[in-house]
């Protein structure tokens, strides 16, 4: 463990209190979209001031990454779409801290943390290491809402808040064994509530975790592999076959053109996205 990682994980308990310390102070008093800022808003100054202090002493901001050549600033995210939250260069390394929040009660936490095909070429080769900061919130509100943005102003408590490297913050697939995604799209998705309570973490080291998204890819493309296939009709089926062998053989296989065939299952696009696939929980 470097010098960086070292420091940030003893500073954690401490981090934790303060953090939330601050969210009794002011509370969060507006809708999803802008409590959601409003968690950034809080926690980042909390670390910003961490980073700032020895043993660290990164007291410099960032300039734009294309002209950035400081071996020691931090930087936070321009936008909600951008990540992370903050962007550590320490010793000329770079380091992420990323903000996430979820609702307490019956609820478990379902943000994204990233896609399961490129989350090694966009996060893995582009940090040195990674943390991730869940805040977990309680609906006060007495009005029922169906989306997040219908929360009644001033409506939200923070309850607690969850700091560890990310690759501990992420679930388990009870099928894959490998990490727990959302079928469709691949996003990566974190553990439970309970897990985060309990310090319960499937995934000892990065390695580990590594290991098991390899595993839920693989798990991934075959189940989309199979309910295509069985989607297919029996000509279909057999010209697939037929493309497989070739693979098998080291050929470089061009698809023939053919014509859309609605008993293939495909949409108009052919893409197919309404095939029933299995959870991958």
């Amino acid at each position: 463990m470097d010098l960086f990682c070292q420091e940030f994980e003893r500073a954690i308990p401490d981090l934790r209190k303060q953090i939330l310390a601050s969210f009794s102070k002011i509370g969060v008093q507006s809708g999803y979209r802008s409590a959601w800022e409003d968690f950034e808003q809080v926690v980042n100054p909390v670390i910003i001031d961490f980073l700032r202090k020895p043993p660290l002493g990164i007291t410099e901001i960032c300039p734009p990454r294309s002209k950035s050549k400081k071996s020691n600033c931090y930087r936070e995210a321009s936008s909600k779409s951008s990540y992370p939250d903050l962007k550590i260069i320490f010793n000329g390394k770079p380091y992420a801290i990323d903000v996430k929040s979820g609702e307490a009660g019956k609820k478990e936490p379902w943000y994204d943390m990233g896609r399961i095909d490129s989350y090694v070429q966009k996060r893995i080769n582009q940090f040195e290491a990674e943390y991730c900061i869940t805040v977990k919130w309680r609906y006060l509100g007495t009005k029922a809402f169906k989306k997040m943005a219908d929360i009644e102003a001033g409506a939200i408590e923070v309850v607690d808040v969850f700091i560890e490297p990310s690759y501990k913050s992420v679930g388990i697939s009870s099928k894959s064994q490998g990490i727990l995604y959302r079928p469709y799209d691949g996003k990566i998705r974190p553990k439970s509530w309970i897990d985060f309570e309990t310090l319960r973490n499937y995934w000892t080291n990065k390695e580990h975790f590594l290991n098991g998204l390899a595993a839920s890819q693989v798990y991934r493309w075959q189940t989309y592999i199979v309910e295509w296939y069985k989607a297919m009709n029996a000509d279909q089926q057999t010209k697939v076959r037929e493309y497989l062998d070739r693979v098998d053989a080291g050929e470089d296989v061009v698809l023939d053109e053919v014509p859309l065939d609605p008993a293939a299952g495909a949409d108009e696009d052919g893409s197919n996205e309404n095939s029933s696939l299995p959870d991958a929980t």
